[in-house]
């Protein structure tokens, strides 16, 4: 380490017991020759500082980038060093959450002749002003208004109008504090760029009675955690019940409107204001970074949750949100905290400012207006060049400069697109030299780091991470493994000149460098070599069962799950169910008793995993699950991927119809190793082609994935047919197919997922797509989502459809429960109602009389949510809500880490789900037998009407959907929807390709003889079967799913079931539905004999049978198979360790807190994933006149 920053690489002075290898020099000259050119044009293309601001008229003056959705008529903000865009068209919505007037694309200046032209590395999603969770709705003509140059020199632009909810169902807001309404409230931001920086600043006026040329005043700044119900409304606290409770001069008052919230308040308390804020919407193609916490994202958050914490009264504050993408990086801040209640990374809200007057004074502020100020910073691909603005802003911030090179410890050769991060050195360690803390390993630092950060909002405590920077990212054309960046000095260091100590440590992948200790002042500059181990390599290919490289999946990991039970074990092995592992009855004396993978721990006599080698979820790794360290993709042939040394097992896969192949390998530093995988086609599909119609690639801004990589993730799976369904945005597959040479193994189609924020999302397929236009919608039929009903809606996707030629698209209903809750429909009448949201008259759209059937199908199962299949009952819920708030007091009182609460909530999920989809008689009957429901969400609080409900009643909740009864009822009504299963991806690992996936009846199942428009029409016509796993065939009298049997000879039919799986997973349970009602089910053989389902499933066919019924009416049949206490689908795809936080659960608490509605009850969205599959139904019509539904007529909404 050496503190000159004049002294050239060559010279660098490095601790004695680190040596440069002679190689490294070498090296490093052969590789920044060829690049001086380059250096050079860098250098001679920098200009002078300068900034503008103008209105984007060509596509050539576009920032362009993988989330790019700039246009002409758009706004760009640019200087000598970043580019900005802010949306100017609120007539076109469909790229903005709000009505423009946000920050949507950003970047860095690129002088290569490359980056010109749309050619640049945009990664964000949106940023933007709130105020009362309201964003502003300028007028397209009056709106926006290019500034002149202030006395710094910087250029603006003003974006203003009337404040307007994002979604209407913010205005319950106001609905319950009339003083929070929009009607009155203007807002109005100035963007400004100044030469030379590499920020834009937002300054945002207020006018909460419309006085424009009022005076302004300042917002308080949040600092710290601050409780959000205290900034939205004052001061709240003590709270109270009446008046006897309050210190002398104060009363008991109604905090809210509807008198659902009490504090004592005197004269000079503070009352109702303003609470300002930012869409803080970075996307999934940038990852988000935080100061403590890296890129760990907001496991504390959900680690709060779990623990039972009120996440409202506490939220975590933030000195920045940062978001760290390839070549670009993006920083919000403003002068005091960020205030983040709830987030998921891709879409949060950071509030930073509030303003309130006190009771003796309401209108302070009516004469004019409120202000608050936020800056948004862009970086060149690290957080450290993202955050150096707020450094040189905060100037209670001490830092330091560092520099330096990134090397393979062995070879010497630089490592470029290293991630260096700068963490601190704990308490704890403040007695070890720096060769003792050189000897420590990562994880045992962040570890300790964690036990003295404790506290607060950070559940888990931090892993000490300041900053983080990045080698040769930005600008850099040298790839010689060279960093530079700001870093900060820990909090605290108040005295000028003092020293502290830091770690720094580098992370490419897998390898993880050695630690390096830091001593560092404030104002010094200081100079780095850090090292990362030598990987080694596996080169791996999967061949099938003709000898055939095909495209396939490897799954590479430590101590995976391979049983269920003692059977699924060999000989002399026993199954622990916990983790799914094969161990030596009664232990282990030696390493040879246990897999390769494990060792033996001799003083326990347990077989233990070798070594932690997954990637830390704290430098962009993920949260450990199923022992998994990574996956992989193989389109054919060989490929080589770096690997950290250790034992691993191998799986090779290729889908749900395939078998797998598990194989260990000891991977050597600086070796190559080579495996071939072998993967046969177990289950016989002819006849169906298997199909995803809900899938994410990088035209969503939720999803980070590149076309290539997500058709390569399919055809690694086994799927067959794609439909592309971006958000309001469309996508072609096909060219990605041609390039990778992929024709022989999939086809695909364009298709739309419409994405309104409040109303549920439309699948729309196949529609027509041009690639000249914003969102890629043809100009004739391009539409927008906002306050669309849902009848526009589905004809404007219908409008855009190419079926057979004509303008007629499929709509399915995404993730329906969302639609069915927002209107209210109710599971057991099919009657619709009126939602809290339509009562209070926050959401017009949610008006019952709006509703509209006139869609194609839903999804029965989206994704890996099982929890939403089946409705569930009293006893499944309380027994899951028992067994969660057990194991959330166990976590509270530390006697299980978050990592052993959430294998232990894995294993509760597993069998509340379990119970959930195996559904028995008296469940079914109680369904059918009620019109009400019982309300458990209430469940673990006093006079909860489930507590004194059957075991067997259904819960009533709209928390607690169950998509499949939705589907069953309309039926028995004569309302008849295709039922189908999608994945709906939006990444690699934990949301995969194809799981779940259709199987669509066709007469062909070769992909290039598959006609999109054919395969559609079967869809449409319910010649569907959904599974995340088991294939099934189903006829009644021959006729197949979807069909119609007429006039079956003495109202007697036949049905055929055959249940087919691959080996590695278990299928336990096969249901026949006949109207609803469970005709018949076929389980796991017992001693009893019968029909029955062998255990394990050791072979292909799990049942063939068949049978007679005779209906006596007109009836539909459908059938499922589950497997429900077998092996499950983990490793081949993960299971899921964290619970669900997405925008549902997020309003749900803002709603709990306001005292609204809900109670503390909680569905299982953590869980393995099981085996499942749904048939679409077959009807019977005895007469031959047409089906007569069981149930009475169908609903009026139906006709709609």
């Amino acid at each position: 380490i050496v503190e000159n920053k004049r002294e050239p690489l060559n010279s660098i002075t490095i601790r004695s017991s680190l040596v440069l290898p002679r190689v490294f020099k070498g090296s490093l000259v052969r590789r920044v020759l060829p690049s001086i050119v380059g250096l050079v044009f860098v250098a001679c293309s920098q200009s002078a500082p300068s900034a503008r601001v103008f209105k984007i008229e060509h596509r050539s003056q576009l920032i362009g980038g993988p989330a790019a959705a700039g246009a002409v008529g758009d706004y760009l903000l640019e200087n000598d060093k970043i580019r900005v865009i802010v949306h100017g068209r609120p007539e076109h919505t469909g790229d903005s959450v709000g009505f423009g007037g946000t920050i949507i694309d950003a970047d860095i200046q690129r002088p290569r002749r490359d980056a010109r032209a749309g050619g640049g590395r945009d990664h964000l999603f949106e940023i933007g002003p709130m105020m009362n969770l309201r964003v502003t709705k300028a007028d397209p003509s009056s709106g926006f208004l290019i500034l002149d140059p202030d006395e710094q020199g910087c250029p603006g632009l003003r974006v203003e109008g009337l404040a307007d909810n994002v979604v209407n169902a913010l205005e319950l807001l106001g609905t319950l504090e009339p003083n929070l309404g929009k009607e009155s409230l203007w807002i109005r931001t100035d963007y400004r760029i100044c030469p030379g920086e590499t920020f834009v600043s937002m300054t945002t006026d207020a006018f909460l009675k419309s006085a424009l040329e009022g005076p302004i005043r300042d917002m308080d700044v949040v600092v710290g955690s601050r409780n959000l119900l205290g900034m939205i409304l004052g001061d709240v606290e003590p709270s109270c019940e009446e008046d006897a409770d309050c210190p002398d001069g104060e009363t008991c008052d109604s905090v809210l409107f509807v008198g659902t919230l009490k504090a004592c308040r005197g004269r000079d308390s503070l009352g109702v204001g303003a609470f300002g804020g930012w869409l803080t919407l970075m996307g999934a193609k940038p990852t988000t970074f935080l100061e403590g916490t890296g890129f760990e994202g907001w496991l504390n958050l959900k680690a709060s949750l779990a623990k039972g914490s009120d996440v409202f009264k506490q939220p975590e504050p933030l000195n920045y949100f940062a978001s760290v993408g390839d070549g670009v990086s993006y920083a919000l801040y403003t002068a005091g905290s960020l205030a983040v209640p709830v987030a998921t990374g891709e879409f949060s809200v950071s509030m930073s400012h509030e303003f309130h007057c006190p009771l003796s004074n309401p209108s302070c502020a009516d004469d004019g207006g409120i202000r608050m100020v936020g800056y948004f910073a862009v970086g060149d691909g690290d957080a450290a060049s993202a955050i150096a603005p707020f450094y040189k802003f905060r100037e209670d911030r001490p830092t330091a400069q560092l520099s330096g090179t990134v090397i393979d410890a062995r070879s010497g050769e630089v490592v470029s697109d290293a991630d260096v991060f700068i963490l601190r050195a704990p308490d704890a360690w403040s007695d070890w030299s720096d060769e003792e803390i050189h000897a420590a390993s990562f994880e045992e630092l962040a570890r300790i780091n964690r036990s003295e950060t404790v506290g607060g909002a950070l559940s888990l405590g931090a892993a000490g991470i300041l900053t983080h920077l990045r080698t040769d990212t930005g600008l850099d054309v040298i790839r010689d493994g060279r960093f530079s960046g700001v870093i900060p000095l820990p909090q605290g260091l108040d005295k000028p000149g003092q020293r502290d100590r830091l770690v720094a440590v580098a992370v490419h992948g897998q390898r993880i460098g050695a630690l390096r200790a830091l001593r560092v002042a404030e104002g010094g500059e200081y100079t780095l070599v850090l090292t990362l181990p030598q990987p080694g390599k596996l080169t791996y290919q999967v061949r099938d069962h003709n000898n055939r490289s095909v495209p396939a999946k490897m799954t590479l990991g430590q101590c995976m799950p391979e049983c269920a039970r003692d059977a699924d074990c060999g000989s002399g092995r026993t199954c622990e169910t916990l983790s799914g592992r094969c161990l030596p009855i009664g232990g282990c004396t030696a390493d040879h008793q246990c897999d390769p993978d494990e060792f033996c721990d001799v003083p326990l006599a347990a077989c233990a995993c070798r070594g932690e080698l997954v990637e830390p979820i704290e430098v962009s790794g993920h949260f450990p699950t199923d022992g998994v360290v990574l996956t992989d993709r193989n389109m054919g042939g060989d490929k080589t991927i770096d690997v950290a040394p250790g034992h691993y097992e191998v799986i090779f896969s290729r889908g749900i119809e395939y078998s797998i192949d598990r194989q260990f390998v000891e991977v050597l530093r600086g070796r190559e190793h080579r495996m071939i995988g072998s993967v046969h086609r177990q289950v016989d599909t002819r006849g169906f082609v298997s199909a995803d119609f809900h899938i994410h690639s990088e035209g969503s801004p939720d999803s980070a994935v590149e076309i290539r990589e997500r058709v390569a993730s399919f055809a690694a799976e086994g799927v067959e047919f794609l439909s592309s369904s971006d958000h309001d945005n469309l996508r072609d597959f096909e060219p990605a197919i041609r390039e990778l040479g992929l024709q022989h193994w999939m086809t695909s189609q364009v298709g739309i997922e419409t994405s309104p924020l409040m109303l549920g999302h439309l699948l729309g397929f196949p529609v027509d797509y041009d690639a000249t236009q914003p969102q890629r919608m043809p100009q004739e039929t391009a539409y927008d989502w906002y306050l669309a009903t849902p009848d526009e809606l589905i004809e404007s996707i219908r409008n855009m459809g190419t079926l057979h030629g004509e303008k007629d698209a499929l709509v399915i209903f995404a993730h329906v429960y969302d639609y069915f809750n927002y209107y209210g429909l109710n599971p057991f009448t099919l009657n619709l109602g009126s939602t809290l949201f339509f009562t209070l008259g926050a959401e017009p759209l949610f008006n019952p009389d709006l509703f509209s059937g006139n869609f194609d199908g839903f999804e029965v199962l989206n994704g890996k949510s099982l929890d939403y299949v089946h409705r569930p009952t009293v006893r499944e819920l309380r027994t899951y809500n028992e067994g969660l708030v057990a194991l959330a007091d166990r976590l509270r009182s530390g006697q299980l880490t978050y990592r052993d609460y959430s294998s232990e909530h894995m294993a509760l999920g597993a069998s509340t789900i379990a119970s959930f989809l195996e559904r028995t008689e008296a469940e079914q009957n109680a369904f059918y037998g009620t019109s009400t429901g019982v309300e458990c969400a209430c469940l673990g609080t006093d006079d909860c009407a489930a507590d004194g409900a059957g075991d067997d009643e259904p819960c009533n909740d709209t928390t607690f959907r169950g998509v499949a009864e939705d589907w069953m009822r309309m039926m028995n009504r004569g309302v008849f929807k295709a039922a189908v299963a999608n994945s709906d991806t939006h990444g690699l690992y934990h949301a995969e390709a194809g799981m779940p996936r259709n199987f669509v009846a066709y007469g062909s199942d070769i992909p290039r003889h598959v006609r999109p428009d054919d395969l559609d029409q079967a869809v449409r016509e319910r010649r569907v079967v959904g599974s995340s796993g088991p294939f099934i065939r189903f006829t009644v009298n021959d006729e197949g799913v979807g069909g119609t049997v007429m006039s079956p000879p003495e109202g007697r039919v036949t049905l055929k079931i055959e249940v087919q799986s691959p080996t590695w997973f278990d299928v336990d349970r096969v249901q026949v539905f006949r109207n609803g009602e469970l005709l018949k089910s076929f389980d796991a053989c017992t001693e009893e004999g019968g029909e029955c389902i062998e255990q394990p499933n050791t072979k292909v066919m799990n049942l063939n049978v068949s049978f007679d019924d005779e209906p006596g009416r007109d009836a539909w049949y459908a059938v499922s198979a589950a497997g429900l206490r077998g092996r499950h689908l983990a490793p081949v795809y993960s299971s899921l360790p964290l619970a669900r936080l997405g925008f549902n659960e997020t309003f749900a608490g803002l709603t709990g807190i306001l005292g609204l509605e809900g109670g503390p009850a909680r569905g299982p969205s953590v869980h393995p994933m099981m085996p499942w599959a749904m048939t679409n139904a077959i009807q019977v019509d005895l007469a031959g006149d047409g089906f007569d539904p069981p149930e009475g007529a169908p609903p009026d909404w139906a006709q709609r």
